[in-house]
């Protein structure tokens, strides 16, 4: 079975139609968008008498090709009493008619006539949402069956939880990444050597990512979110069971070159990055080390420089914590 280029197989088997039903379609624009967020809320309300206990954030920009299916696979592994809220990104393409043939009531769309960006779009959506829980899933990727059945379950008494991934596009076979469980203690550890955690598999609580302000316009916003919770005390964690299917493109931003080389110098993420210092660290060398990272230019520099006060620090995690810091370490070029 040729499992290449698209995943045929993986489509087949994750991704699903969903059952029709209306939808109701909020548009909104640039002006009163708070008083038309808060009238989208009552009707939806209103019409389908769910008191909705997740959200699930889709911005979306030109991606006519693929949501649909994103939407379907989505819709197929959530709960009756969930939304997916998606966000038309000033597309140019046809991604708001594509989201609107996928009749479920489920579904809320919001579209702006001006690009917003990633970090703005998901704030947006995290302001429309009252649910306990939210969750992100990316227009191009596709969820398991099972992604929040077994996030719900899993995440106990943890702020936010993440998942294994299955890789699969750009003509490659289907793969597995190689991910073993962390703990939120063994979390802090991995966040100061690289990002563990796959975007679109977040479950959280709403309050959790809410409350540190959520995203910020930067480059990478999702890890310096993550950087923030754990330095502010939230408990991240991750599952091994592969939640959502990862659409690799040569046209992902995070693979252009020296991507991640710019991220890590925005001001952001070197001041997310002495939050998450001091909760390992001894006040007295938190300067110190902070100035080693910020100086050390790449990512892979920045792990060497920072790989030792972890393998000083981390012999008190568990196995399997040990296991995923030393695979995340292996995968930046540092052997710990």
């Amino acid at each position: 079975m040729d499992l290449r280029t698209n995943g045929p197989a993986l489509h087949r088997s994750w991704s699903h139609g969903a059952k029709s039903c209306p939808c109701r379609t909020a548009v909104l624009t640039q002006r009163s968008r708070s008083d038309a967020r808060l009238a989208a809320r009552r009707q939806c309300r209103r019409r389908t008498g769910m008191n909705v206990q997740l959200s699930v954030l889709m911005p979306a920009r030109d991606a006519e090709s693929t949501i649909v299916t994103a939407l379907r696979s989505t819709l197929r592994s959530m709960p009756d009493d969930s939304e997916i809220l998606v966000l038309d990104d000033a597309s140019r393409d046809g991604t708001a008619k594509a989201v609107r043939s996928v009749r479920d009531k489920r579904i809320r769309l919001t579209t702006s006539s001006k690009s917003l960006g990633v970090a703005t779009a998901l704030n947006e959506l995290l302001s429309s949402s009252e649910a306990e829980f939210i969750a992100r899933m990316d227009a191009d990727d596709i969820s398991s069956p099972i992604r929040f059945i077994r996030q719900k379950r899993t995440i106990g008494g943890r702020d936010a939880i993440f998942a294994s991934t299955v890789l699969f596009g750009s003509g490659s076979r289907l793969r597995v990444t190689p991910l073993a469980p962390l703990s939120p203690e063994g979390s802090i550890f991995a966040l100061l050597l690289g990002n563990p955690f796959a975007h679109s598999t977040m479950f959280a609580r709403r309050r959790a990512v809410a409350e540190v302000s959520g995203y910020r316009s930067c480059m990478a916003e999702d890890y310096d979110l993550w950087m923030r919770m754990a330095g502010s005390g939230r408990r991240l964690a991750r599952d091994w069971s592969p939640a959502v299917a990862l659409r690799q493109h040569a046209t992902q931003v995070t693979a252009a070159a020296g991507w991640a080389d710019r991220a890590a110098a925005e001001p952001e993420w070197q001041e997310s990055y002495g939050q998450l210092l001091r909760k390992i660290l001894p006040a007295s060398v938190v300067s110190t080390v902070h100035a080693s990272v910020s100086a050390s230019g790449t990512p892979a520099k920045k792990a060497v420089v920072i790989a030792p006060l972890l393998r000083e620090h981390m012999q008190k995690l568990s196995t399997l914590d040990r296991l995923s810091i030393r695979l995340l370490a292996r995968r930046e070029g540092v052997i710990l």
